[in-house]
């Protein structure tokens, strides 16, 4: 694959981005990995295309939904939202990311993802994940 300069700044600026959402000056590799995984996503949830196979045939090909941590983070949002809380045990997480057809490694995946970028917290007493973000029911 090849990538060109104006893709390279790009990936350079957004590592930059994580590093400073950590309170850093320095890049580490996970923000490299973050700003990559960024990348991929955004291109994902944006490519749907339509390809000619022949003459007047037509197929339609759905790339998006092609990243599962990001699948099954935005489910998590969603349980967090229903739930009205911050805060959700594991236990019911786990049931509606199987339930939604992810195996408990990619959820592990997803959970390891975003608690090393500081977006989620696990509590290893109670078993719950804390979401350290946003929502709009507060």
């Amino acid at each position: 694959m090849q990538v060109t300069p104006r893709a390279l700044l790009g990936i350079i600026r957004l590592s930059q981005a994580v590093a400073c959402l950590h309170f850093r000056n320095i890049i580490h590799k996970e923000d490299i990995d973050e700003a990559l995984r960024l990348i991929a996503s955004c291109t994902n949830s944006i490519m749907n295309e339509t390809i000619q196979v022949g003459g007047n045939s037509f197929i339609k090909i759905d790339l998006r939904n092609c990243d599962p941590i990001s699948d099954i983070f935005k489910i998590l949002k969603e349980l967090f939202m229903k739930y009205k809380s911050f805060t959700l045990k594991v236990s019911t997480i786990e049931k509606e990311i199987s339930a939604q057809g992810y195996t408990k490694e990619e959820m592990e995946e997803c959970l390891t993802s975003y608690i090393s970028i500081s977006a989620l917290e696990y509590d290893t007493e109670t078993k719950e994940i804390h979401y350290l973000g946003k929502l709009p029911f507060r």
